[in-house]
């Protein structure tokens, strides 16, 4: 997977988290979210899956920097 196709994922997933803000302005949430580890309240599952995609973004860092290779902030 290339860069362009990476960053054209997370724009992807970007527009489909304001699409589901934009339609949650209009109606209620479950309280809770299915998953493959159970059912979490969702305020749970929404910091969980902010949390583990920084981690991931951290790791990609770390794995870069391990390389001699400086993170593009851009």
């Amino acid at each position: 997977m290339t860069s362009v196709e990476i960053a054209a994922y997370g724009d992807g997933i970007y527009r489909a988290h304001r699409e589901l803000v934009g339609t949650a302005r209009r109606q209620i949430l479950p309280s809770e979210g299915q998953t493959f580890y159970g059912t979490p309240p969702m305020h749970q599952l929404f910091e969980r899956s902010t949390w583990h995609s920084a981690q991931h973004a951290r790791q990609i860092i770390a794995v870069l920097e391990r390389f001699g290779i400086e993170p593009d902030a851009g």
